[in-house]
């Protein structure tokens, strides 16, 4: 019988695949019922938009300080664990009728999400550097989405049987035991890898610089493509919202059905990005933003039909950027300063997201236009998609000149 090697980049996949799909399932299935409890406790869409955008914005700046302080402090484990245990959050909205502290779960939750992604980002492109970012990060997305399916059926199924949400999140509370196993479990086995790893790689910068131990800054490049996308994400219609807009139309118990139709299609699409990503480059990254202008057009059809249909779009848009965003911070960046381009890139998302919120909730609460702001949605995303074309063909001539100095 062939033994395992616990550090082979396939078993290292699983494992954290695993870990990551026992999160999932807890905070994925959370927040697939989070917008009809907070729309049940009577707020607006407005309201419901500043929550989302103002927690969602809290989790992506503290992915900023996080990325920044792991790698000026090392503090890749720390970060990862207490992350992962702060899901705690989202059974504990089973448990507490309080407003306050339902709201501030929600907040947590996002606090310990932003905590521990750039930290496990940097640790998972350390432990997998042998083979290709790209799949290694599309596999670990089609296992993560695993969990990101069953949790929202497994609320779905707790809502058509328990007939209450907060009887569906203190279900949550079995898988976080398990996950509370798995994650000091990859603690214990990893921790000293990814240190020998980084220690390498600081005493290699060291010496290529003749002693200077000053870390790497940022590439131009990288600054352009986060500076995108933070764009492309304001004008993307927040999924929070659609599933809030869908809960006035269908069914509530439909509505985690249709986040896990989403999350379904993306861990699907994501084992064929790396794939894609390979054979025509740059024009899938261009394609992710065209495509992140249509979703507006659907919410404004408003039926059943029209919100299954958008899922497809959702699934294709967010499979694609959990792998090709995070291939281009690999490719721009350093052991040293990955931390930080992950920070930096899930900030600008964050800061993106925050807006789309309150944007797309003011605009649903003041105006009922929607046909003419999916055409001006359109022309932006149409855009920006083109600029980054034509600045990825200009960087693309002018590589070889710049090798050859």
């Amino acid at each position: 019988m062939k033994k395992i090697n616990p550090l082979s980049p396939s078993f290292i996949i699983l494992v954290f695949g695993i870990n990551s799909m026992l999160g999932d399932i807890i905070y994925e299935g959370g927040r697939s019922i989070i917008p009809s409890y907070i729309e049940s406790l009577g707020f607006t869409v407005l309201a419901a938009g500043l929550i989302f955008g103002l927690s969602d914005f809290t989790g992506y700046f503290t992915r900023l300080i996080s990325g920044l302080l792991v790698d000026r402090f090392k503090f890749h484990w720390v970060f990862t664990v207490t992350g992962y245990l702060l899901v705690i959050s989202i059974p504990l909205l089973g448990i507490f009728n309080s407003v306050d502290l339902i709201i501030l779960f929600i907040f947590t939750e996002r606090f310990g999400k932003g905590l521990r992604t750039p930290a496990k980002q940097t640790i998972f492109s350390i432990l997998t550097k042998d083979i290709e970012s790209a799949k290694a990060f599309g596999y670990a997305e089609a296992l993560d989405q695993i969990g990101a399916v069953g949790g929202p059926l497994l609320i779905s199924l707790a809502l058509f049987n328990l007939s209450t949400i907060k009887a569906s999140f203190l279900i949550m509370f079995y898988p976080y035991f398990i996950l509370f196993i798995t994650i000091t479990s990859i603690y214990y086995f990893y921790h000293r890898e990814t240190d020998k790893s980084l220690d390498e790689e600081l005493q290699a910068h060291i010496a290529k610089n003749h002693g200077d131990s000053t870390k790497p800054q940022l590439s131009r490049k990288l600054k352009v493509f986060i500076v995108i996308i933070g764009l492309s994400t304001i004008f993307l219609f927040p999924v929070q919202l659609l599933l809030f807009t869908a809960g006035q139309t269908i069914k509530v118990w439909i509505v985690p059905l249709l986040y896990l139709a989403i999350q379904l299609i993306d861990g699907i699409f994501a084992v064929f990005v790396s794939q894609i990503y390979r054979k025509i480059g740059g024009y899938a990254f261009a394609l992710v933003i065209f495509l992140s202008g249509l979703p507006l057009l659907f919410v404004a059809l408003n039926s059943i039909y029209s919100y299954l249909a958008v899922t497809v779009i959702y699934g294709v848009i967010i499979g694609s950027q959990e792998t090709i965003y995070k291939v281009k911070v690999v490719e721009e960046t350093s052991l040293l300063n990955r931390g930080t381009g992950f920070g930096y890139l899930n900030f600008i998302i964050g800061v993106g997201l925050m807006s789309g919120n309150i944007m797309y909730g003011s605009l649903l609460h003041y105006t009922n236009s929607i046909y003419v702001l999916f055409a001006v949605v359109l022309v932006i995303q149409t855009v920006l998609s083109l600029i980054y074309l034509i600045l990825d063909k200009e960087k693309a001539s002018t590589t070889p000149e710049t090798t050859s100095k």
